[in-house]
């Protein structure tokens, strides 16, 4: 009996088949190119995107086999920019070990998902368009976001968190899926290899307690180390902090955890990433340091000596200030070379994760950063892009893709671990945060996490830290 042309190339060694191509309709072309390179360059690294006259996204391995998507929401995004999506709905992958996949504006999709024939595979679910959506942050944009009292856009006013997806990296679910159905009907394709990791960042913004702040704030910080916290040894702390250390930051202070978080990402292999404010602003939520305090030099010599990086945090007003941000971020550049410090990649993270999309990135581009590490939410763990995967910036209102890449962020520690925290908040914050680690490393993605040097309350963040970076 005659093979298949899918059984027979199953059995013979495959030539010439070492890439794949993408054809998508010839229309919002920025949007199109954009997204389809994304996911392109997550199964292959080699591949073409085809725009020709056609009413649906094909992905092809030569001419052996295919995968077709519809193609509904770039069309109505563009047509209507603040259409309001309907309800998420969740089907069956067909895959071994693969959670129901979520499809937004998906509650008209019929039960079956996939369609399969001989050689051709089709997807009813339009996931280029889906992805569109959610990595080029149409909500923030288009969608009446609401923000809270720092000017955030938080997940609590989000689509994703009402559907209850916002805690999984579904963007990269779906390309994994489409990995799959790859690899099960060509197993000898060379698929884009994925390396799970964990990214460690800290963003500076108290390196000291008692050291750089005005004296009423020592004073206020001194009573509390008494009062509150019941640290009465900061009666000597205190002082030795404030006054003995002119050239560094004392090592008697309970702040100054920076060799101890060096010392961590280096036992687990881990490269950590220290975000320095520039300390020109005198807004109160802004670092009282300057970066040229001899104390700040020196530890940002002994973090790039050591191996590890300097990133730029821009100050509370800079997010949609182009002259604030610029200005400092030319100061952080001027210092780092003063430093001699040289670096292939430069970027940071947003204070208070205060950002606008797009405007802030254009901001991080202009002034000569690649990347910019503030995707992430404010209130809650999670994915706000819904990957946990680097990605090239897009602006959608200009309708052109950036040089700059974003590195979402997973989880802040002060969004999963409030201060004061009961036991049985402790265990579940954990619990869920390991959940969210092991949902980027299942889909070979980065666990990306921020923790502030100054943020080690207790003996049990410490450990929930440790764990969630081993």
């Amino acid at each position: 009996m005659a093979l298949s042309s899918f059984e027979y190339y199953r059995k013979k060694p495959l030539k010439n088949l070492d890439s794949i191509s993408i054809h998508f309709p010839d229309n919002h072309l920025p949007a199109r190119q954009w997204i389809a390179g994304i996911i392109a360059d997550r199964l292959s690294n080699n591949y073409h995107l085809v725009p020709e006259k056609r009413t649906n996204w094909e992905i092809r391995i030569g001419d052996i086999f295919s995968l077709s998507f519809p193609d509904l929401l770039i069309p109505k995004l563009h047509q209507i920019p603040t259409l309001k999506l309907s309800s998420v709905s969740t089907f069956d992958s067909g895959i071994k070990g693969f959670a129901p996949l979520p499809v937004i504006d998906g509650g008209n999709l019929a039960q079956a998902l996939t369609h399969e024939k001989s050689t051709e595979e089709i997807i009813k679910a339009d996931v280029f368009g889906m992805s569109f959506w959610a990595l080029s942050h149409w909500e923030e944009i288009y969608g009446n976001p609401k923000y809270d009292s720092h000017d955030r856009f938080v997940a609590s006013s989000s689509y994703t968190q009402a559907n209850c997806i916002h805690d999984r990296p579904w963007v990269d679910e779906w390309i994994n899926f489409i990995r799959e159905k790859i690899a099960k009907r060509i197993p000898s394709f060379k698929l884009t290899p994925q390396h799970a990791r964990v990214n460690l960042s800290h963003d500076v913004d108290h390196p000291s307690r008692f050291a750089f702040c005005p004296s009423l704030v020592f004073l206020k910080r001194l009573l509390g180390d008494l009062f509150l916290y019941k640290k009465f040894n900061s009666l000597i702390k205190a002082p030795l902090s404030r006054f003995t250390s002119p050239k560094a930051i004392s090592e008697v202070d309970r702040w100054n955890t920076f060799d101890w978080l060096m010392d961590k990402s280096e036992e687990h292999g881990l490269v950590s990433t220290f975000n320095f404010q520039i300390g020109d602003s005198t807004h109160p939520k802004d670092a009282y340091y300057q970066i040229n305090d001899p104390p700040i030099q020196e530890l940002i010599k002994k973090i790039h000596d050591r191996g590890h990086q300097v990133g730029f945090h821009p100050s509370y007003n800079a997010s949609i200030n182009r002259k604030i941000f610029n200005g400092e971020a030319k100061s952080f550049f001027t210092v780092c070379g003063e430093l001699n410090i040289d670096q292939e990649e430069w970027g940071g993270r947003m204070h208070y994760l205060r950002f606008r999309s797009p405007c802030t990135f254009h901001l991080w581009e202009s002034s000569g950063f690649t990347y910019d590490g503030s995707m992430g939410f404010a209130d809650t763990p999670g994915f706000r892009s819904g990957t946990c995967f680097e990605y090239a910036a897009y602006d959608p209102t200009r309708k052109q893709q950036l040089g700059l890449k974003i590195r979402p962020l997973v989880v802040m520690d002060c969004s999963a671990f409030p201060h004061n925290p009961s036991e049985r908040e402790k265990e579940k914050a954990l619990d869920e945060l390991q959940e969210l680690k092991m949902r980027c490393l299942n889909v070979g993605g980065t666990f990306s996490l921020l923790w502030h040097n100054n943020y080690f309350l207790n003996e049990e963040v410490e450990n929930a830290y440790l764990s969630l970076i081993s």
